[in-house]
């Protein structure tokens, strides 16, 4: 069933900045929230942990379950670091919000992720993996990527979303 209303997808390399900018594209626009990995861990929607990347493990289809009737509503900004798993169905935009080696290094070293963790998602970062699945897998989405590092760049991705979503209502 499709979305009543528009639902977003931020989706990225972690310590892009995707939760701060689904957070305040969810306050201006008046949307519903959810940070799809707290979301599994509160409601015990996980199947174990793994150590070497020190994360939990999602049961993909209990979170995808658990989320229908939300996403059916419509009027959601989900945060989730991979966009492979959802129905396309879903959402009429994703954001990938992007940022440079140097910052994203310095944050994910804040965060004392494992050398190889660090070495990973840079990598991924550079070789933009994230976008390219969204491209892929998204292909009827308005998709929007760009640099989100200072308040000017968070807000002209949020201009650029909300200026879709308007028109979309319209």
């Amino acid at each position: 069933m499709e979305p009543q209303q528009p639902n977003v997808l931020v989706t990225g390399t972690p310590g892009v900045g995707k939760t701060t900018l689904a957070k305040k594209l969810a306050e201006q626009e008046s949307m519903k929230f959810v940070d799809v990995g707290k979301y599994a861990i509160k409601n015990q929607l996980t199947d174990g942990y793994d150590d070497e990347r020190a994360c939990h493990v999602l049961d993909e289809d209990k979170v995808l379950d658990a989320l229908e009737d939300l996403m059916v509503k419509g009027g959601v900004v989900v945060d989730y670091h991979s966009p492979e798993w959802f129905p396309e169905r879903w959402f009429s935009v994703v954001v990938v919000p992007r940022c440079s080696n140097g910052v994203l290094y310095e944050r994910l070293s804040k965060r004392d992720y494992s050398q190889a963790k660090l070495q990973e998602n840079l990598e991924c970062e550079i070789m933009q993996v994230i976008l390219d699945d969204v491209k892929e897998y998204y292909p009827k989405a308005f998709i929007v990527d760009g640099l989100h590092e200072t308040e000017q760049e968070t807000q002209e991705l949020i201009q650029r979303i909300t200026t879709y979503i308007s028109a979309g209502r319209a």
